[in-house]
């Protein structure tokens, strides 16, 4: 098979796939989703989203798709990445450099919904971050009027905005609270948690109710005061942290942007076909790859 074969078939495995994918986007395969992905797009309340949310196992695509809040089926993703890649690989080859890099950058860009899709999961827990502090306001407000836990959890979720992620896991609680032991209700809000804030304030909660509740209502307040100044510090961190990955993510663009401008040049182009270079390029693609990943990686631990 030449290599203008070895184009065609590429290029209509891509087509099929994009055709796959615009057919089941129109709706017509509706049917052929899974009954867990149905049930997430239809459910318009907090508790429902987080109840089909907690069926699915941790870690899973499924799960992280849910939490993204793409309506995809795992299957699909897989379609859209692997489509994607092939995408990225042919109009490189055609219209950048033929041979390794091109293959890097298919490479590249088939896992890039992937890397997209860990981020916005990731993000589920950042934006529970931001309503936390005033669910914690109303939280010590109620346990200090003397409310009944499972009460003061669902009157501040449902409190507050539409489509925050913490209203679902707050209404959770208190329905877990009212169908089984509070103490247990508050760990099992700590172990799901997105948010590693949310979890200590689960772990407070679960303190609050072993130590006997109402008059330790104002030890819950004065640490929810702590807890919201740590939120507060974190927030600013991470918007720092942002900051730096945006600048960081300009390096790769810069460098693309020089071998597009090289490879415009006959005489430099020419030196591109060779192997040698075409090893070094596909390395030092990979390397800045993996250079941004450990860079996300280690700012992620310190915020």
């Amino acid at each position: 098979m030449n290599m203008m074969n070895l184009i065609l078939v590429i290029s209509l495995i891509a087509s099929a796939i994009i055709l796959i994918l615009g057919w089941e986007f129109s709706g017509r395969w509706a049917l052929l989703s899974s009954r867990t992905q149905s049930r997430l797009s239809q459910a318009e309340k907090p508790l429902e989203q987080e109840q089909a949310l907690s069926r699915l196992p941790a870690g899973s695509l499924e799960r992280k798709l849910s939490e993204a809040g793409w309506r995809l089926s795992p299957g699909q993703f897989r379609l859209a990445s692997i489509g994607l890649g092939l995408a990225g690989a042919l109009l490189a080859w055609r219209f950048f450099i033929p041979g390794l890099p091109a293959l890097a950058i298919g490479g590249m860009l088939f896992y890039l919904p992937t890397l997209t899709l860990n981020e916005r999961a990731l993000s589920r827990g950042l934006r529970m971050d931001e309503h936390l502090p005033l669910a914690l306001s109303r939280i010590a407000a109620g346990l200090q009027a003397g409310r009944g836990l499972d009460e003061v959890l669902e009157t501040t979720g449902r409190s507050l905005p539409t489509g925050s992620p913490l209203a679902g896991e707050l209404v959770k609680g208190a329905q877990d609270i009212r169908t089984g032991d509070a103490q247990e209700a508050m760990k099992k809000l700590s172990l799901r948690s997105a948010s590693p804030s949310l979890a200590n304030v689960a772990m407070l909660l679960e303190s609050y109710l072993r130590a006997g509740g109402g008059q330790y209502a104002t030890v819950v307040s004065e640490a929810a005061v702590q807890i919201q100044r740590v939120i507060s510090v974190r927030n600013h961190a991470r918007a720092k942290a942002a900051q730096a990955l945006q600048s960081a993510k300009l390096i790769p663009l810069i460098m693309l942007g020089v071998l597009v401008m090289m490879a415009a040049d006959p005489a430099t182009s020419a030196s591109f076909r060779t192997g040698a270079v075409q090893a070094v390029i596909a390395i030092a693609m990979g390397a800045m790859l993996l250079g941004f990943l450990q860079m996300r990686k280690e700012i992620r631990r310190v915020v």
